[in-house]
C-alpha cells in the first residue's frame, strides 16, 4: 500500500498508525538534537528575496504564509529538531558547499535544462567532479533525511552509513529530475520577476499493514523545475544514482494534470496578481 504525507501526518490511517516522533534525537549521531535544519537550504531562500515582493509559502488547502527572513524559525522553513549542531554544521559543512556550487549552476541556466538531456557535472566541478558529486549526494540524503525523521518516517541505516563514508547506498536511489507540472509554475514565475521558486512535494510513502512497517519511501527537492529525488526500498536494489556519473540523466516527470492546475493558481496567488490571459495556456502544458 501507498500514502502521501502532509505536515507530517498520514493521510492513511494504518500509515499514521506506523510514524514515529522521531524529535529530539539526532537521526544522524543519535545525540541531542539542537538544531533545526532549512528545508530549502539558506542560499537558496536568501535568492527569493532580491526581488521587489517578501517570498511567500504556499502549503495544504491553498494557505499561503508570508516569510519573514530565511532564518526563520517558521515550520515552512525549517524542520523540527531532528538534527544535532554538529552534524548540521562541522560535520556537513562539505556537503554544503557542493550544493551551493550545484544550486548556483542550476538557477544560472533555469530557462535551458527544459531542453537539456541531463547536467554536465564535469563543467560545474571540474576534475573534481567524482568527490563534488558525492559531496552533492550527501546534502540531499542528509536535507531529505531529516525530512523523513520530521515526518515520522526513520531513515534507514544505509543513509546514515553513506552520510559517515560508506561510497553508496543499496536500498537508497538519488535522481536529478525535471518536473512538467513546476515547469508550467516557473514560466508563471517568470512573467512577474527574475526568480522561480523552491519546492517540496508531498512525501509519498510505502508499507505493509499486516507486516506493521514503513517499506519505502519518495521525495523530492525542487528548484524551479530542476532537482533531485531521492527513493527508498527496503528492498536492496541496483540503483543508478546520479552522483556515479560526470553527466547523468535529466528524468522527466511528466504533468499531473491536477497538480499543475493547482500549482498554478498557488503561484498567481502567492504573487498577489490577477491570471495572465494566456494563463490557461500556461497551465495546460
Amino acid at each position: 500500500m501507498a500514502g502521501d504525507l502532509r505536515a507530517g501526518r498520514g493521510t492513511n490511517p494504518e500509515l499514521a498508525a506506523l510514524l514515529e516522533d522521531l524529535h529530539g534525537t539526532c537521526w544522524w549521531c543519535g545525540k541531542v538534537a539542537d538544531s533545526l535544519e532549512h528545508r530549502h537550504k539558506r542560499t537558496d531562500l536568501e535568492r527569493l528575496w532580491e526581488g521587489s515582493r517578501a517570498p511567500v509559502w504556499g502549503g495544504d488547502g491553498g494557505r499561503v504564509e508570508t516569510l519573514r527572513g530565511p532564518n526563520s524559525k517558521s515550520r515552512s522553513v525549517r524542520f523540527g529538531a531532528v538534527l544535532c549542531q554538529n552534524c548540521n554544521n562541522a560535520r556537513s559543512q562539505p556537503f554544503d558547499r557542493a550544493y551551493e556550487v550545484f544550486s548556483a549552476a542550476l538557477v544560472d541556466g533555469m530557462d535551458g535544462w527544459w531542453e537539456a538531456d541531463g547536467v554536465d557535472l564535469g563543467a560545474i566541478y571540474g576534475p573534481e567532479w567524482r568527490t563534488e558529486a558525492l559531496k552533492l549526494a550527501r546534502y540531499h540524503v542528509k536535507n531529505m533525511g531529516c525530512q523523513m525523521a520530521d515526518h515520522g518516517v526513520r531513515p534507514p541505516q544505509s543513509m546514515v552509513a553513506f552520510l559517515d563514508g560508506e561510497p553508496s547506498m543499496p536500498d537508497v536511489g538519488l535522481y536529478l529530475v525535471k518536473s512538467e507540472s513546476h515547469y508550467g509554475g516557473h514560466k508563471l514565475f517568470r512573467q512577474f520577476g527574475p526568480n522561480s521558486g523552491l519546492f517540496r512535494p508531498d512525501d509519498h510513502v510505502y508499507f505493509s499493514p499486516t507486516r506493521g512497517r514503513i517499506t519505502g519511501y519518495e521525495a523530492m527537492a525542487i528548484i524551479g523545475y530542476v532537482g533531485v529525488a531521492l527513493a527508498w526500498s527496503e528492498a536492496p536494489d541496483d540503483h543508478d544514482s546520479f552522483f556515479m556519473h560526470e553527466f547523468p540523466v535529466l528524468n522527466q516527470i511528466p504533468a499531473d494534470p491536477g497538480f499543475a492546475e493547482e500549482l498554478a493558481s498557488l503561484v498567481l496567488q502567492a504573487l498577489g496578481n490577477d491570471p495572465p490571459q494566456d494563463a490557461d495556456r500556461e497551465r495546460n502544458l
